[in-house]
């Protein structure tokens, strides 16, 4: 509602709560303490006067990128520093930082927390069960709306996550020599499924043990690859997904490709 009065009118609304900040428009912030007004300078001078309290790395922060785990950060990242040079400089500033979520169903506590401190979100989550639950709880609740969210899809598979967005003829000597397991094979099962699902699939065709920890272990295995040659491992008939996520990032932030 007070967007819309705003279009044609002046707003000016008080108040102590974070939610009313935009932290990539600072301009229209008016600080007031000591019975001075002035534009605010910095989200972080925001957030000290509204006694938010957040870690070192994120009190720059203007937009914070919810991802699934670990390696996603460490792909996605690579991926946008690679190719959009106006996301790069928003990471090295600190105006844009990640964080891994360890579950889906973390997703609405996650982005309660960031909204009450002033932070601008944006979700990119895997099109599995779990994300699409966390997602479409999220949408319900009015914690998030259809332009906070991406999700990762792969055309003929129900599911998919971000490794599945990685050409595995490209890393398939590499990964053969670190698990004697050839991810370009297909066994019963595996054909049309996740990455993590098709990937059990292949260590049990090749006799290895797949669980928890060795999926972990797999996955910032395959990160730290796909990091070190990203200009090269991306099936770009699947890149869709990480470019809509992108230019949400750059709108979100109110900047340039």
């Amino acid at each position: 509602v007070l967007t819309s009065l705003s279009e044609n009118n002046q707003v000016i609304l008080t108040s102590h709560s974070p939610l009313f900040v935009n932290p990539a428009q600072l301009d229209s912030t008016i600080v007031v303490q000591t019975s001075k007004a002035a534009v605010a300078k910095s989200i972080a001078e925001v957030r000290e006067v509204l006694g938010v309290r957040l870690s070192d790395n994120l009190q720059s922060a203007r937009l914070v990128a919810i991802v699934e785990g670990e390696d996603d950060v460490i792909i996605l990242k690579a991926i946008l520093q690679s190719r959009y040079p106006a996301l790069e400089k928003a990471i090295n500033a600190g105006d844009l930082v990640f964080d891994p979520l360890g579950g889906a169903s973390n997703l609405s506590y996650k982005v309660r927390t960031y909204r009450s401190s002033a932070t601008l979100v944006q979700c990119f989550l895997d099109s599995d069960a779990a994300g699409m639950t966390g997602v479409q709880k999220a949408l319900s609740d009015a914690i998030i709306r259809d332009s906070d969210y991406n999700l990762i899809n792969v055309p003929g598979q129900k599911e998919a996550e971000l490794e599945d967005l990685l050409d595995a003829k490209k890393y398939k000597e590499a990964f053969f020599s670190q698990f004697e397991v050839d991810p370009t094979v297909t066994p019963p099962g595996a054909k049309g499924q996740k990455w993590s699902v098709a990937m059990e699939k292949k260590f049990q065709a090749h006799g290895k043990i797949w669980d928890d920890g060795v999926e972990m272990r797999v996955k910032l295995w395959l990160a730290e690859f796909a990091k070190d040659n990203v200009d090269s491992v991306i099936m770009e008939a699947r890149f869709s997904p990480v470019d809509a996520f992108a230019k949400s990032l750059m709108s979100k932030l109110q900047i340039d490709p």
